[in-house]
């Protein structure tokens, strides 16, 4: 079973999917919270002054990428993952009440799950990343090719081994066809593989025109 969640600046709306279908079987319920990426590479307010300024306590922290090409993980390819100013950051946010989730992929850069060989090695590198936000939750956001079979190996030997509830983030073609065929293919890879996630459909990706807030 997939659950269909919107993570954004919003309202979040929870509903049980069938996989085969990908249509909603049963009653919506409004989640209890929302949640907001941050690019952790840029220049920001602190994760603590953002929670403080909008209400919001969960941050969604992106994106993990190779670190030079190896099967390393790394904040955009540029941050080292145990950088001490951003361990400060979740520290301040977690005594503040607020948790994060780790966002692997994004629309650029050298993907880790296309650099690892293996999925011992990728089940490795996310764990290191888990390790140093101490974060258990996982957020795949594929917007490139990778080898699927090895991605869904690698979180099903995450969620064996650490219990770390996963989120595939993916892209919307459009505001009438939905999830591209890369994207339910993904989902089919995952339920093949007996790999449980939530679904994070980009519906801010609608093409442009019209009342781009209504489309969403």
């Amino acid at each position: 079973v997939f659950r269909m969640v919107a993570t954004a600046v919003a309202s979040v709306l929870t509903l049980s999917a069938c996989a085969s279908s990908a249509t909603p079987t049963g009653s919506p319920a409004t989640a209890a919270s929302a949640a907001a990426y941050v690019d952790v590479t840029g220049p920001r307010d602190t994760l603590a002054r953002i929670a403080e300024d909008s209400g919001l306590r969960q941050f969604v922290m992106s994106f993990v990428l190779s670190d030079g090409g190896a099967c390393r993980a790394s904040w955009g390819g540029i941050r080292d993952l145990h950088d001490p100013a951003l361990v400060a950051e979740i520290a301040d946010l977690g005594a503040a009440g607020g948790t994060v989730t780790v966002a692997s992929g994004g629309a650029d850069g050298h993907y880790l799950e296309n650099a690892c060989g293996d999925a011992e090695s990728l089940a490795a590198a996310y764990a290191e990343v888990l390790d140093a936000t101490g974060s258990r939750h996982l957020d795949i956001d594929i917007e490139q090719d990778v080898p699927t079979e090895l991605v869904v190996e690698a979180l099903a030997r995450l969620r064996e081994q650490r219990d770390t509830e996963i989120t595939f983030t993916l892209p919307v073609e459009s505001a009438e066809r939905g999830l591209p065929d890369e994207a339910v293919a993904a989902l089919a890879a995952a339920e093949a593989g007996g790999l449980d996630v939530s679904v994070n459909a980009m519906v801010m990706n609608f093409p442009d025109g019209g009342d781009w807030a209504g489309a969403m």
